[in-house]
């Protein structure tokens, strides 16, 4: 079946039972609700205003070891490492959900607007001593302007050193001359210039989105810029420059409380800002990852043993060459459902003769070859021919008698009726009576149309109800006849 870029509705003509066909939808207006598994995908709002499902893209994994991550998902923006304490100066910085690189919404920032990263506590790349460790400092931008001087983000510090001289430190990333530039001042100890800078070889795009990442490999002492994954610039924090085993780790001068700016002057968007000491083997860029997403229903009960899966049907849209696909479980009973195997279908296809009860769906989303491109799942409809359990009895008597009752009732006048229900309890509609010699309720009796309950306790008024059952029928499944009352008691015993 071809789904490549185009929306495939799946509508077949209306089978000759058309009385006794029922249909169950799941999404569309439902937004997908109870559903028993969503796994790597997320709610998206659809062409037609209704909720889709479509891929969830790859964001920073907050449980790394992070000093910063500033997902830009939520109002007001907060440090996921809870290492710093977010301040929106005058609130100028926005959340655009409508433009954003990952997650749910970027960070909209405009001349005026900047955010304050103050240390709330634990250990991060501005704590006072060395640090030998691998990091990195990476994220989105959508650069509007391109003025010279828009700061990304900028940390500076005045402190003693062991000598009580003060020193000047700085690690920065401005926009200087339609491209970044990074500056480490007094930053790496023992490097011979004091000041490292690294600057991107290629401008600056305006108004698209780039992953920008800077990484220092503390085995070597490299400092690596890239673009998109890219290499762009390379200088060794090292005495003579070079790779030459003589690394310089960088050293914080003293305590300090200095914030960390981020947008200060800058117009645009930033997305996924993160500092982290844990930097990816691999740096994969794209939106979505390989395994795809999974979406699974709770247990479908169709109602009553027999049904008919006719077929299911689903809108869905598949762009390049990512794809939807389907699957389902059924069984008579859930004992039985768990141990089936999952059997693929496509929608809108007629089943051949499968029934049961119980049913469960499933879909996987992959993205396409690239992993940019997501596919899409509107809706899908669960289409079944029901089953109906067997009429209860049309009469129902009760006569009581000195500790029991004696039940009479109709015979259901149907070939598939292979016996009866009896339900018993000392309240209308609860049947959960325990008294009877004959067993608690409910009691199961062949094909026969009356039958005493002995063992009764007299005085204690009893209500009944009589359902038939077939092959297919357990004691939820049938239909309740009316209900009678009895109240047994030592005044029959002579009779």
């Amino acid at each position: 079946m071809n789904m490549l870029s185009v929306l495939i509705f799946f509508f077949l003509l209306t089978p000759a039972l058309s009385g006794r066909e029922t249909r169950l939808e799941f999404g569309k207006d439902d937004g997908f609700r109870g559903m028993a598994l969503i796994r790597g995908l997320d709610i998206a709002v659809g062409f037609d205003g209704t909720a889709d499902l479509v891929l969830r893209d790859r964001q920073q994994a907050s449980e790394r070891n992070s000093d910063v991550y500033l997902s830009f998902d939520e109002d007001p923006v907060r440090d996921a490492a809870l290492k710093f304490t977010v301040r929106n100066e005058n609130n100028a910085m926005l959340i655009s959900p409508g433009h954003k690189m990952r997650g749910r919404g970027a960070g909209a920032f405009q001349y005026g607007s900047r955010l304050l990263l103050t240390p709330a506590g634990g250990r991060t790349l501005f704590s006072r001593g060395i640090v030998n460790e691998d990091f990195i400092i990476e994220f989105w931008m959508y650069p509007a302007t391109l003025n010279e001087g828009e700061v990304i983000f900028r940390w500076e510090n005045t402190a003693a050193e062991g000598a009580g001289v003060p020193v000047y430190q700085e690690l920065s990333c401005v926009i200087s001359g339609r491209a970044l530039l990074w500056t480490f001042t007094n930053y790496f100890r023992d490097v011979q210039s004091k000041t490292l800078t690294l600057r991107g070889s290629a401008p600056l795009v305006p108004r698209a989105w780039r992953h920008h990442a800077l990484r220092f490999d503390a085995a070597t002492g490299m400092v690596e810029y890239l673009v998109d994954g890219s290499p762009e610039a390379i200088v060794y924090a090292t005495r003579s420059g070079r790779e030459d085993g003589t690394v310089s780790y960088p050293v914080i001068a003293g305590e300090t409380r200095t914030p960390l700016v981020i947008g200060e002057g800058f117009t645009g968007f930033l997305d996924e800002f993160s500092i982290s000491r844990d930097p990816p083997a691999d740096m994969d860029l794209a939106a979505y990852p390989a395994e795809g997403g999974t979406v699974e229903t709770s247990l479908i009960d169709m109602g009553y043993g027999g049904c008919v899966l006719l077929r299911i049907e689903a809108a869905c849209r598949a762009p390049a060459d990512s794809a939807v696909f389907f699957y389902y479980r059924i069984g008579a009973d859930t004992e039985q459902l768990w141990k089936e195997e999952w059997q693929p279908f496509i929608p809108g296809e007629v089943f051949p003769s499968q029934t049961g009860r119980y049913l469960l769906v499933k879909a996987e989303l992959f993205p396409d070859g690239r992993r940019e491109t997501s596919p899409r799942l509107m809706d899908f409809t669960v289409v079944y021919e029901k089953n109906l359990p067997p009429p209860p009895p049309s009469f129902i008597s009760a006569a009581a008698g000195d500790g029991k009752v004696e039940l009479r009732w109709s015979p259901v006048v149907n070939p598939e009726v292979r016996g009866y229900f009896i339900y018993y309890g000392s309240r209308p509609g609860v049947y959960d009576g325990k008294d009877s010699s004959l067993g608690p309720s409910p009691l199961r009796v062949e094909k026969q149309n009356s039958v005493t309950l002995e063992g009764l306790v007299n005085g204690k008024l009893y209500y009944f109800a009589v359902t038939a059952y077939d092959d297919y029928g357990d004691y939820l499944s049938g239909q309740f006849s009316n209900e009678v009352s009895a109240r047994p008691s030592r005044l029959y015993q002579h009779e």
